[in-house]
């Protein structure tokens, strides 16, 4: 009997040191491998976002891009050169005819497009009567 206490003693010796140090090992491990999922999902997310920005960057590009073209576009339209030529030239009654054309004619564009609430033709510029919605 007087081995038992002699067993305990040296397992306690020997826990005694390698918990300690079995505990730290796993905890470094722990925080080595958090740090590199960290680093890991944290490049994914830039990338991620990156992305998305670039996307989105693209898309409203596109839509003023679109818009561009639709001003240039309304503005080749004969109908509104004619109007300003009758507003140049004093034709008012012709001019309010082209007018309520263009009013027509901008509704029906931007119904078509679907980007628009409404469009407003209005010309003050030239000293004509200013058009209405």
């Amino acid at each position: 009997m007087s081995r038992a206490p002699a067993t305990r003693s040296l397992t306690r010796a020997v826990l005694t040191a390698l918990v300690p140090v079995a505990l730290v090992l796993v905890g470094m491990l722990g925080l080595a491998n958090y740090f590199a999922a960290r680093g890991q999902i944290l490049r994914d997310v830039h990338r991620e976002l990156e992305l998305l920005a670039g996307q989105s960057a693209d898309q409203v590009s596109f839509f003023f891009r679109q818009r561009h073209e639709d001003v240039l576009t309304a503005a080749e339209a004969p109908l509104l050169r004619d109007y300003l030529k009758n507003v140049d030239y004093g034709l008012h009654e012709e001019a309010e005819t082209y007018r309520l054309e263009l009013t027509r004619y901008f509704k029906r564009f931007a119904e078509r497009s679907g980007v628009y609430d409404r469009i407003e033709f209005k010309e003050g510029l030239r000293g004509g009567p200013p058009a209405g919605d």
